[in-house]
């Protein structure tokens, strides 16, 4: 009896060793299990640009300053799309001894816009901003008189082929900064994107004659001097530009558009035209469209330009509409009414003109 009161005594101590043991690891093998929420989670980018291609941030997910590996501690699911402009959700999802789901949001913006030209009068000025064809609803310009673009006011322009803003009511003679940016609206959300560098110009200064009150001019006392006998005038040759000649052109002529949308002209935009030639004198060539049409109108840059990479030379004649740059001219040209445009370069000479080169532009409705 006693031995068998002895051997229960020993089996019901293992059975209790033994249930502690798996108690005791259930409870280590639970602790071990870490939710992905208590984990740090960390995209390496919350906002993107939209570039026509898909775009997935990448995630790095990190516990106690390890980093954990995807497939096998976690795994990562991403919202369908991730194209366009929008917001969008990515899903960590823990596997092994991690538990639980974590969800992150990064956005994609709409294109960055950029000024192309501004075209500053008195107390006018035209901004023209580069064309955004897709993911755009329209353009934002905010100005001011200061650099920091405190205060400042913002105009919205609604559609993406109304790339040209107006700006009225500024002061003369005051250099003005400004911004531009796009926006996409989304299911009633919009999205904007980043700022443009900043451009400036300054308007145009009073003339004298808008100052000055009307003083009567005083009548001249007339004298006995005799008036003396006018000199001859020699007569100078000038160019006879009406008349045509059937020699050929000393140069080439080659036209861009400096935006890269050649074929994409509205009416009522302002149009930044690259003109390829060997000319060196600007005075000595034209761009005749349709004939002299009255439907279009050529501009000089005004006081600032934003073509960084092509550099003004020479840039003081007020006898052409063309900016002298390096390896041709650069001239604006505003189309008012749509349809197709046949530009003629004509050069000149004493004699006359030649047809040197004919292009083509086909310019769109803007409404």
């Amino acid at each position: 009896m006693k031995k068998n009161h002895h051997l229960h005594r020993q089996i019901h101590l293992c059975l209790i060793i033994l249930l502690l043991l798996f108690c005791s690891s259930s409870q280590v093998f639970a602790a071990a299990r870490v939710n992905v929420k208590n984990t740090r989670i960390k995209l390496s980018a919350t906002k993107l640009t939209y570039n026509k291609k898909v775009q997935r941030p990448k995630v790095r997910v990190t516990y106690k300053g390890k980093v954990l590996k995807e497939k096998k501690n976690y795994i990562v699911k991403y919202s369908k799309g991730c194209k366009k402009v929008g917001t969008y959700t990515v899903q960590i999802i823990g596997k092994g001894t991690y538990t639980g789901t974590a969800k992150k949001q990064f956005v994609i913006l709409p294109p960055k816009a950029q000024i192309m030209n501004i075209y500053a009068e008195t107390a006018v000025a035209t901004v023209a901003i580069k064309r955004q064809t897709t993911q755009t609803s329209g353009y934002q310009l905010r100005y001011a008189t200061n650099s920091k673009l405190k205060n400042a006011k913002t105009i919205t322009v609604k559609g993406n082929k109304n790339n040209t803003i107006f700006l009225n009511g500024l002061r003369a003679g005051t250099t003005y900064y400004m911004q531009t940016r796009t926006y996409m609206t989304v299911k009633g959300k919009k999205y904007y994107s980043k700022w443009s560098s900043t451009g400036h110009c300054t308007t145009n200064r009073e003339t004298n004659s808008t100052h000055q009150s009307a003083t009567p001019t005083p009548t001249p006392t007339p004298t006995s001097t005799p008036v003396p006998t006018p000199t001859p005038i020699p007569k100078a040759d000038l160019p006879a530009h009406d008349q045509k000649e059937n020699a050929p052109a000393k140069y080439t002529y080659e036209i861009y558009g400096l935006d890269k949308q050649k074929a994409d002209i509205y009416t009522d935009c302002l149009k930044p035209l690259f003109i390829k030639t060997d000319n060196p004198d600007p005075n000595s060539f034209s761009l005749i469209f349709n004939g002299n049409d009255s439907r279009t109108s050529a501009y000089r840059s005004g006081s600032s330009r934003f073509f960084d990479d092509i550099p003004l030379e020479n840039n003081d004649s007020e006898t052409t509409s063309l900016e002298k740059v390096k390896g041709g001219y650069i001239k604006y040209v505003k189309f008012f009414e749509a349809g197709t445009y046949t530009v003629e370069f004509r050069e000149y000479s004493l004699s006359g003109y030649t047809f040197a080169n004919t292009v083509t532009l086909n310019v769109l409705d803007y409404d």
